[in-house]
């Protein structure tokens, strides 16, 4: 239903805000069985990037990223076996052309996913075998920061701009977004470092 073009924008909407519902609620209460998820994570990460490249409702795109949000946080630190890389890097890349929206809920909703979507990426390429997935990871990393910080400088710089109202609260919801984003980022990685160092 989420990608479903039979049935309306507000349906679709609902449906991707429905999935996040459930993704906030039942992966932290079973979080010790996250490796049986895998087939659902990976479900519903091509269900909303389905929605996200087909959709032209700017309510359903913000869902959608609301519903990869509360995917990618509830799956926290442990990472299911056989989560696609691939699939990730799909969602990040479309991350990028949202984060840059005109609309600022669809915006703020995927600066938000894309923060925690980072954590997963990070992990991922840390934990992978494969260094080509690593430095890719990294990379994200690195354009999510530059990206975060120039929403942040944005708004810091609101003072000396001609914008309107709307404008100045939507460019603000976007840089606090960003913070905390950000932040998720840099512990994340910084967590994983001090955890290489009390291994060596």
């Amino acid at each position: 239903i989420c990608s479903d073009p039979s049935v309306t924008a507000k349906v679709r909407g609902e449906s991707c805000k429905a999935v996040g519902a459930v993704c906030a609620d039942y992966l932290p209460i079973h979080g010790k069985s996250r490796s049986t998820y895998c087939g659902l994570c990976n479900s519903i990460t091509i269900t909303m990037l389905q929605a996200l490249s087909a959709d032209t409702s700017v309510s359903a795109q913000s869902q959608a990223w609301f519903a990869v949000g509360n995917l990618f946080q509830g799956l926290g630190d442990s990472l299911p076996d056989g989560l696609d890389f691939h699939l990730l890097l799909d969602v990040a890349q479309t991350s990028f052309q949202s984060m840059n929206s005109s609309d600022d809920k669809v915006a703020v909703n995927a600066v938000r996913a894309a923060g925690y979507l980072s954590c997963v990426l990070v992990q991922k390429g840390i934990q992978s075998q494969v260094e080509a997935e690593a430095v890719i990871s990294a990379q994200y990393a690195d354009n999510l920061v530059e990206l975060f910080t120039k929403k942040i400088r944005e708004a810091a710089s609101l003072s000396s701009t001609h914008r309107s109202c709307k404008q100045r609260v939507g460019i603000q919801k976007q840089a606090r977004g960003a913070c905390n984003s950000l932040g998720l980022l840099l512990a994340n990685v910084l967590g994983h470092l001090d955890s290489c160092h009390v291994r060596e």
